[in-house]
C-alpha cells in the first residue's frame, strides 16, 4: 500500500492500493472524491475559497478549480454519480466578529457552491468546528479517516 500526502493546494489521484493523506488541515477543506465503479479517488487540498490561477499554480489551491480538477481526472459523466467527502474548514483563529477573515467557512461555503454548480451532494463530512483534522483517504472502499486533534478518529 502507497500513502500518498497531499501538500497545500495540492491533489492526487490513487486506486485500490492508495492512501491519500492530508497532514494538520485546519482552514483548508479536504476534498474526498470517489467513482465507486471504478474504485478511484481524488483528494484536494483546498486553501482558499476563490481566486483567478496563475500558471503553474497547483491545481487545488482555489475551490472551484479544484473541483473541476477531481472530476476531469476521475472522467466520471456524470459528476453527480461521485461519492463527495468534506472534511476540515475549521475556524481556528478568533475571527467570529469578523466574517471575512473565517477563511474556513469562506472555504466550506465555496466548495459546496462548486459541487451544487455540477450537480454534486455531500455524502458525508466533519467540518468546521475550532480544531484540525488529519485525514486518510482509501480509493479501495471510499472511506475517509478523520482523525481530529483531540484524537477522536472516525471513518465517513
Amino acid at each position: 500500500m502507497t500513502v500518498v500526502a497531499v501538500p497545500m493546494g495540492e491533489a492526487a489521484a490513487g486506486g485500490p492500493g492508495d492512501v491519500l493523506a492530508i497532514y494538520g488541515l485546519g482552514s483548508c477543506v479536504a476534498l474526498a472524491v470517489w467513482d465507486p465503479e471504478t474504485r478511484r479517488g481524488v483528494l484536494c487540498h483546498i486553501v482558499l475559497p476563490e481566486g483567478t490561477p496563475a500558471p503553474g499554480d497547483p491545481p487545488a489551491r482555489f475551490a472551484g478549480p479544484a473541483v473541476d480538477w477531481a472530476v476531469r481526472t476521475l472522467g466520471r459523466v456524470p459528476p453527480r454519480d461521485l461519492v463527495v467527502k468534506l472534511a476540515g474548514g475549521a475556524s481556528v483563529l478568533p475571527t467570529q466578529h469578523v466574517p471575512m477573515l473565517d477563511i474556513g467557512r469562506r472555504n466550506l461555503d465555496a466548495v459546496f457552491r462548486e459541487l451544487a454548480r455540477r450537480g454534486m451532494r455531500v455524502a458525508a463530512e466533519d467540518t468546521g468546528g475550532k480544531y484540525g483534522r488529519t485525514v486518510f483517504f482509501h480509493p479501495a472502499d471510499g472511506g475517509l479517516v478523520v482523525r481530529t486533534a483531540g484524537g477522536k478518529e472516525q471513518v465517513l
